[in-house]
């Protein structure tokens, strides 16, 4: 049904009115003529005896759909020709017939035909069938006049009346076409009289607009002119300045109204605008200074057709800007006069405080620090060069950090002088003891009160202070082991005289114990004091290495240690102090062997690499925590399971190797995994540092 609904519809044609039009027309009439012929059918059978009359009949049922199916494809008033072509056939064929002739059939029909094909076509489609109404009229008048046509008998009363009622349908319906055309036409001009008014309407307002722009404009002027440098256009009150009269200028070209030194000068950019630029410029002439903008006017095709200029006079605005420019010059040295004193009197203090070693940092009542020195930066975390409470976050201890809190708040909002001592983590990781102190100051009612934080760096003092407090510890310690294993030893002499031989030899190991702890101590003492003077010859590395693998090779063979040494026959020699270096090689050794188990390896290596001599020792013994890695090298400090593998041991061994690795200008580090093992390394340079 959508597809019968659609083929029955008039098509539309967008881009041709008459077009939608005809095919409008065209398909009411066919509709109606195609129902009547139908509704009449019955009627009209007697006169389908004649042959013709009935395939004219017959072909214009067939035909309707057709030539709606020709406007559908484009061809409304091919079609309507067509229409009228068929249907006068039927008129002509109907009125004379081998029955009769019928003169008002065909008088009627030929009226109808005429009145259908004005509507359809307009006037010369019209015109075009009273010619051949003429034409047809006289041919048959010819026919009659020689007999070729029969005598006319009479036409039988109901289908007179039928054929009268069909050509009455048909005029109706040309005449309701008609009729609602024209008042389409009414209406579309209406529709096109009231836009036109309103066009009109918004042409005067844009006129009026435009006038009160231009005239309104303080200094300013429009000019339009065409590819002929012809003026189309020129107003503004600022013609009166220049002496210009806008009839007089408007109708003539350039060379024309304005005088040649000026065209000279306004002709290069006028024709860059007519070439498409838009831009501005300015121009001074007869002491006057004006402000041109160029704008090149297009038509609907993108050509350019037109240029507009919009002028100002801008010498006043000029001349005041002269005048603000050289208050502006004088304004601006005498600032810079005082800026350049208070930029040194600024420079000297930033000088000072810059350089200085105590981290400074001025925080204003609100939180925020407006100043803070390289030293403050360095000793706290980036976030509190913004927000003097981010200094919380470096804080080692929950103690620490409720003080300085307090201390802050007592500081900030109470006014209060504060001086208080805390331990930090600074932002390059490191533990830093730092004196606090914090100092309102306030000056004059304009200025918000501030509070100067003062950080001192004590880290060197503590350090000594701990350093002191955990060598007399950690000596006490050790010292107190021994002292009371003799103390026990002697005891139990004393209680079991039998046993002389067992206690003398405990005795005898603790002698020996405090005698390598006394010895250690003398040598790091004599280390920090600097009188242990190096004697630096040239030694080969791969000798003392060799020496020390032969003598603890049976060591390590009588724990079923594999044991195994590695030396670069191309090792360089170097200045060195072998008997110290034999000492640092000979506890790193010593240690290996002590705290591996048996069955496991240790290997030794020596080679030579990007200018340096290496040695390492690798071993599958207990190896060592994180934590017990980072303090390896700590004076005294002994791993717990170090501990509890052996007992002898006076954790000052790794302390003296880093100490004289050191004084040989090496490095000296270990890596190691807990249950795995550990693997110390040497790095010394082949020449020594002068």
């Amino acid at each position: 049904m959508r597809t019968l609904r659609q083929f029955l519809t008039p098509p539309v044609f967008p881009d041709d009115d008459a077009k939608t039009r005809i095919a409008a027309n065209l398909f009411m009439i066919t509709k109606v003529s195609g129902s009547a012929v139908l509704v009449s059918l019955p009627f009209l059978l007697p006169f389908f005896a004649s042959l013709p009359v009935a395939i004219l009949y017959i072909s214009l049922m067939v035909i309707l759909p057709l030539l709606m199916h020709l406007s559908h494809k484009g061809h409304p008033s091919s079609a309507a020709a067509i229409y009228g072509v068929v249907v006068w056939l039927i008129v002509t064929g109907g009125a004379f017939n081998e029955k009769g002739n019928e003169a008002s059939g065909f008088i009627g029909g030929t009226f109808v035909m005429v009145i259908v094909m004005s509507l359809l076509l307009g006037w010369r489609g019209g015109f075009g069938f009273t010619i051949l109404a003429i034409v047809s009229s006289l041919v048959l008048a010819i026919l009659k006049i020689n007999g070729v046509l029969p005598e006319a008998r009479p036409t039988p009363p109901l289908g007179t009346a039928l054929g009268h009622s069909v050509m009455l349908v048909i005029v109706a319906a040309a005449t309701y076409a008609s009729t609602k055309n024209f008042t389409h036409a009414l209406r579309r001009a209406d529709i096109e009289i009231a836009e036109r008014r309103k066009v009109e309407e918004a042409l005067r307002i844009s006129e009026k607009r435009y006038r009160q722009t231009v005239e309104n404009a303080p200094n300013s002027s429009i000019v339009i002119y065409d590819q002929d440098m012809r003026y189309v256009l020129i107003d503004g009150p600022e013609l009166k300045t220049v002496n210009l009269k806008k009839e007089e200028v408007e109708g003539k070209t350039l060379y024309e109204a304005l005088p040649p030194d000026f065209v000279k000068l306004v002709e290069p950019d006028m024709r860059a605008a007519l070439e498409g630029k838009q831009f501005t410029s300015e121009l001074t002439n007869m002491g006057l200074t004006f402000f041109y903008q160029y704008v090149p006017l297009r038509d609907e095709t993108g050509q350019v057709t037109m240029a507009m200029i919009l002028a100002q006079n801008i010498t006043e605005r000029r001349r005041l800007e002269d005048e603000l420019r050289q208050y502006t010059q004088q304004l601006e040295q005498m600032v810079e006069e005082r800026t350049a004193e208070l930029r040194a009197a600024k420079e000297q203090i930033e000088v000072i405080i810059d350089n200085t070693r105590d981290g400074i940092a001025l925080v204003h009542t609100n939180g925020d620090v407006q100043l803070a020195n390289p030293a403050f930066r360095a000793m706290f975390t980036d976030g509190s060069a913004q927000a003097i409470e981010s200094i919380l976050n470096c804080v080692a201890e929950v103690v620490g950090v409720e003080s300085l809190a307090e201390g802050l708040v007592a500081a900030l909002l109470e006014q209060q002088h504060k001086a208080l001592a805390t331990r930090i983590v600074s932002s390059n990781g490191n533990n830093r003891d730092i004196d606090l102190a914090l100092v309102p100051i306030s000056s004059d009612k304009s200025v918000k009160p501030s509070v100067v934080l003062s950080a001192h760096d004590i880290t060197q003092y503590k350090e000594l202070e701990r350093l002191k407090e955990r060598f007399v510890a950690d000596a006490v310690h050790d010292l107190s082991t021994p002292i009371s294993a003799l103390a026990i030893r002697l005891h139990l002499l004393k209680a079991t005289p039998d046993q002389l031989e067992k206690h003398v030899h405990s005795l005898e190991r603790q002698v020996e114990h405090l005698s390598h702890l006394l010895e250690d101590l003398q040598m790091l003492s004599r280390l920090d004091r600097g009188v242990l003077e190096l004697e630096r010859v040239e030694t080969d590395l791969n000798t003392i290495v060799q020496r020390i693998f032969d003598t603890y090779e049976p060591i390590a063979a009588s724990k079923r240690q594999s044991f195994t040494c590695t030396l670069d026959p191309n090792l360089p020699s170097c200045l060195m102090d072998a008997r110290q270096m034999g000492r640092v090689i000979l506890n790193l050794v010593a240690n290996a062997i002590n705290y591996t188990h048996e069955g496991k390896a240790i290997t030794m290596r020596t080679y030579a690499e990007d200018g340096r001599l290496w040695f390492t020792i690798q071993d599958e013994g207990i190896g060592m925590s994180e934590f017990e890695r980072t303090h390896a090298f700590d004076r005294f400090f002994r791993a717990d399971q170090a501990r509890k593998e052996r007992e002898g041991g006076t954790g000052l061994g790794l302390a003296i190797v880093k100490e004289i690795i050191e004084r040989h200008g090496g490095m000296v580090w270990v890596e190691s995994t807990l249950g795995v093992g550990s693997t110390f390394t040497i790095s010394l340079p082949i020449k020594p540092p002068s």
